[in-house]
C-alpha cells in the first residue's frame, strides 16, 4: 500500500515538474484591444481625436511591456539612431561657458578656431601634428577681443554652427601663456560646453565635448618643465586629472567642462592645443520607449495622449524572460489622429 502511495506522489510531483517547465518555455502572448467612446479600432488600425486619452488593454500575460508611441522621440525604427540627414535640423547652435581663476591675463593667451578642412591629427606623429595645428589656416570660432581678458571673470559665448552642418567641424582652442617672474599665469575654465540641435520636428539633443574626440598637443612637452615634471607619459599628447600648468584636464568633459592650468610664476612658457576630431553635427539622441509593465506589476491597460494631428505607428514589445526561456513579440498599431 505505501508503495502505491509512493508512486502516486511521484505521478503528482511529476506532473508538477512538467506542469512548471511548460508554464517556463511558454512563449509570450499579448492582445491588444482598444474599446472606449471617442476611439475606434479596425483590425490593427486605430482612429482617435487630437486631445482624447486613448486606452489600449491588454490580454495574455507577458512579464514586460515597453511602449513607443511612434511620436517625435519614441520611434521605435529609431531606438538606434545617432544621426539624422542635415535637412532634418532647424538649428545647431554651440554654447559654453570661460571663466578665468589666478594670475594675470595677457593679450593672445587664449584663441579659439574652427574649421571644415582640417585634415585632422595623427595622433602618433607629433612632429607633423605641431606643425599641422599652427600652421592651418584656422578660422575664428570667438574673436579674441570677446574672449575673457581679466582674472576671475565668465563670458556665455552662443556660436550658431548651422552652416557646418553634415560637413568634419573641428573645433581648436589655443592656449600660450608667456613665463613670468612676478605673476602666475591664468586658468581658464571651460563649462557648460555642448551643440544644441533643434529638428524640423521639435525634438532637441545636446551634442557634450566628451564625444569630440578632444585631443591635447602640448608644444612644450620636450622643454622638462618643472611644472610638468609629474606628468611620467605621454606628454606630447596626453592629459591630466589634477591642475599640472599647461596641461588640459578632461575629466568633467561629459559634463560640458574641462580646463587648462596656468601654473606659478617661474613656471615657463606654456602652449598648448586642444583638437576635436571632425565633427558630423547631425548628431541627434536614439528614440526612447516607456517601461509600462515589468516582471512585477500587473498591468492590465495603458492610456497615452496625441495631441497633434498625423498618423504614428505605435509599437508595443513584449518579453517572458526566465533561465530557461527567452521570448519577445511585437505588436504595432497604426494610430489616426483626426481633428
Amino acid at each position: 500500500m505505501k508503495k502505491i502511495k509512493y508512486y502516486i506522489f511521484f505521478l503528482l510531483g511529476a506532473a508538477m515538474i512538467t506542469s512548471c517547465d511548460n508554464e517556463l518555455t511558454e512563449d509570450v502572448k499579448m492582445g491588444i484591444r482598444v474599446e472606449q467612446d471617442g476611439v475606434s479600432m479596425q483590425g490593427d488600425v486605430v482612429t482617435v481625436k487630437a486631445g482624447t486619452p486613448v486606452v489600449f488593454n491588454f490580454s495574455g500575460d507577458p512579464d514586460n511591456i515597453m511602449f513607443y508611441s511612434g511620436e517625435p522621440g519614441a520611434v521605435y525604427a529609431h531606438r538606434q539612431r545617432t544621426e539624422v540627414a542635415p535637412e532634418d535640423i532647424e538649428s545647431a547652435t554651440l554654447h559654453f561657458k570661460i571663466g578665468t581663476q589666478y594670475g594675470k591675463v595677457y593679450e593672445n593667451t587664449l584663441e579659439m578656431f574652427v574649421s571644415d578642412q582640417f585634415e585632422g591629427l595623427a595622433k602618433n606623429d607629433f612632429k607633423k601634428d605641431s606643425v599641422l595645428v599652427e600652421q592651418f589656416a584656422w578660422n575664428e570660432l570667438v574673436a579674441k577681443s570677446e574672449l575673457p581678458d581679466k582674472p576671475s571673470i565668465q563670458k556665455e559665448y552662443t556660436v550658431d554652427v548651422t552652416k557646418y552642418l553634415g560637413k568634419p567641424m573641428t573645433l581648436a582652442i589655443h592656449y600660450q601663456a608667456i613665463d613670468d617672474t612676478k605673476n602666475s599665469m591664468p586658468r581658464y575654465n571651460f563649462s557648460e560646453m555642448y551643440i544644441e540641435n533643434v529638428r524640423n520636428d521639435g525634438i532637441v539633443s545636446k551634442f557634450m565635448p566628451s564625444q569630440y574626440g578632444f585631443t591635447a598637443v602640448n608644444m612644450m612637452c620636450n622643454h622638462n618643465l618643472k611644472s610638468q615634471a609629474g606628468m611620467k607619459t605621454n606628454r606630447e599628447y596626453g592629459t591630466m586629472t589634477n591642475n599640472t600648468a599647461g596641461i588640459w584636464n578632461l575629466v568633467n568633459a561629459q559634463n560640458g567642462g574641462f580646463y587648462i592650468a596656468g601654473g606659478g610664476k617661474n613656471t615657463g612658457n606654456k602652449n598648448g592645443w586642444l583638437v576635436s576630431d571632425g565633427l558630423i553635427t547631425t548628431y541627434c539622441d536614439p528614440d526612447q520607449g516607456t517601461v509600462i509593465k515589468n516582471i512585477t506589476q500587473n498591468v492590465e491597460s495603458y492610456t497615452h495622449t496625441y495631441n497633434k494631428v498625423g498618423e504614428y505607428k505605435a509599437t508595443f514589445i513584449a518579453t517572458r524572460v526566465n533561465y530557461k526561456h527567452d521570448s519577445r513579440m511585437m505588436k504595432e498599431l497604426t494610430i489616426k489622429v483626426v481633428e
